[in-house]
């Protein structure tokens, strides 16, 4: 028999922050920050989307943004539609983080 070591590493977003510097109810703008917890070394970016109280329904950010980076400049009257949230996500080159972190 042949044996291989498994590794299985984990990495998340967290500490998501936002406070809207846009004085319009239908506007955003402002900075959004965040930290990466765990494992980064398989990580190869962030995702940012709007959300909803779930993130059934979202918009991404921005596209996807180079891994070091912890923060998202969101210029001033950019239109909130209906979504309630921020999410940050983590990705590697196999899969999206399933849970996101929310502000």
């Amino acid at each position: 028999p042949s044996t291989f070591l498994i590794s299985d590493v984990a990495a998340s977003s967290s500490s998501v922050q936002f406070t809207d510097e846009d004085l319009d109810s239908a506007q955003l703008g402002g900075t959004v920050s965040w930290q990466i917890i765990g494992d980064a070394f398989h990580v190869s970016g962030i995702n940012v989307y709007f959300t909803g109280s779930t993130p059934v329904s979202r918009s991404q950010v921005n596209g996807v943004l180079n891994i070091g980076t912890n923060e998202l400049i969101l210029p001033a009257d950019t239109p909130r539609a209906s979504y309630t949230h921020i999410s940050v996500y983590v990705r590697s080159d196999f899969a999206e983080q399933t849970t996101p972190s929310t502000a």
